[in-house]
Formats: structure tokens, C-alpha cells, sequence
């Protein structure tokens, strides 16, 4: 929700303030807040850190887009629009994956790397038989 309704006023930052100081806030903001998330004890402390984090988000996505905009030449923008889209798109669809993965495998709870998992070829396939 925060990331949401703060990415229509972060793009009035940009053009305001330039999209150079609005990333560089957003990177600082997104990292500040990671920390307290990381070490987060419980529930309403981790909601609170992802709320700064999806603020930093916010101001990260309009930035990046004006950047990739203002930085690219006429012939070349269009390709560079879908570049900058589906790179977000992979980031969204692989982020909580690997993100989940790494924290469940580090904590002791997990099943191990990669290939210890039983959905991997050494493991619990039929083709591997």
C-alpha cells in the first residue's frame, strides 16, 4: 500500500527535485529500513520496516523510469522503456523466490541448498532414477 500511493508523489519529486536526488533517497531509505526489517522480533515491527521499505520503493521506480527516459535517445526509448518494465517484472516474480529460499536454507529450517531440494534432477524426479 505505502509503495502504491507513494509512487504518484515520488514521480512529482523527481521532476521537481531531480530524479538523481529522489533514487538516492529512495536506495538510502529502502536500505535504512532493511536493517530494523532483518532484525525484526515480531509482527509490528516487521509490517513498520517493510512500510519505509515499500516507501523507499516508491521513490525508486519513478526515479528509475525518468532516468532511463531522459537518458535515452528518441530511436532507442521505446526499447528501453520495455527493458527497464521487464526487468521490474522478473525482480517482482523472482525476488520473494529466491528471497525466501536463501532465509529458509540460512535458518536451519530449510532443506539446504539448492540441490539437496526435492524438487531438483538428484533428488525425488523420476528421471534421475
Amino acid at each position: 500500500m505505502v509503495f502504491a500511493a507513494g509512487s504518484f508523489a515520488s514521480g512529482a519529486l523527481a521532476d521537481r527535485y531531480g530524479p538523481r536526488r529522489v533514487l538516492i533517497a529512495g536506495l538510502a531509505t529502502l536500505a535504512a529500513a532493511s536493517v530494523p526489517a532483518a532484525f525484526s522480533t515480531g509482527a509490528t515491527e516487521l509490517i513498520a520496516a517493510r512500510a519505509c521499505m515499500g516507501a523507499g520503493g516508491a521513490l525508486i521506480t519513478p526515479a528509475t523510469l525518468a532516468i532511463v527516459t531522459r537518458g535515452t535517445a528518441p530511436a532507442v526509448r521505446t526499447r528501453a522503456i520495455a527493458v527497464w518494465a521487464s526487468s521490474g517484472g522478473v525482480a517482482v516474480a523472482l525476488g520473494p523466490v529466491v528471497g525466501g529460499r536463501s532465509s529458509f536454507s540460512s535458518s536451519g529450517r530449510g532443506p539446504g541448498p539448492p540441490s539437496t531440494c526435492a524438487c531438483s534432477p538428484s533428488r525425488g524426479s523420476r528421471a534421475a532414477a
